[in-house]
């Protein structure tokens, strides 16, 4: 989980928890995980929480608390890919191009 902004339907679809999302690059959501689905910051979903400026993520919390969450089973990965920001690129452009 983590990716590029390009999979969250299918991440957020399997991720069993609620999503906070921090930034406008999030896609019309699912039905799967509508209500799941919190926004906060500049980030606006119609139909979906929104945490305002008094920063209360109780509803947050309250839910992931009632949810099972991962079974144990699942394998954290070794590393996460999050994004390639100019700033993190440029850079290193020498040492790639």
């Amino acid at each position: 989980y983590g990716t590029a902004w390009q999979n969250q339907k299918f991440e957020f679809a399997t991720f069993p928890g609620p999503i906070v999302v921090t930034t406008n690059c999030v896609l019309e959501p699912r039905r799967a995980y509508r209500d799941r689905l919190y926004t906060t910051n500049e980030a606006g979903v119609n139909g979906v929480t929104h945490v305002g400026e008094d920063r209360d993520f109780s509803g947050v919390i309250e839910q992931a608390r009632s949810m099972k969450g991962f079974k144990r089973t699942v394998d954290p990965p070794r590393y996460h890919t999050v994004g390639f920001n100019h700033r993190a690129v440029l850079p290193l452009a020498g040492r790639v191009i």
